[in-house]
């Protein structure tokens, strides 16, 4: 597992924790500066935490996001996790 991937996994740990402000952080950092691989997973999972806040205009620019990556899994997860912010 990349250090990127390994931050990701800390931003999806910090998620479940409750710390989302951490966790946004994390994801954050890994979408401006991660691998390809990672930056997708990031605005995929970023587009989640953002939606679980309220914020559903910047979840739906993180889940874009991914979908323009076209990263063969994550664009795919975005674009169905797309269809669900409310």
């Amino acid at each position: 597992m990349s250090l990127w991937e390994q931050r990701v996994t800390t931003a999806r740990r910090l998620w479940g924790n409750g710390d989302l402000d951490a966790a946004e952080e994390e994801l954050r950092t890994v979408l401006a500066d991660g691998d390809f691989d990672a930056a997708a997973h990031a605005a995929c999972l970023l587009g989640g935490l953002l939606d679980e806040r309220g914020d559903h205009a910047q979840a739906r620019a993180m889940h874009q996001r991914a979908i323009d990556s076209g990263h063969p899994i994550y664009a795919q997860l975005a674009a169905i996790s797309l269809q669900l912010v409310s």
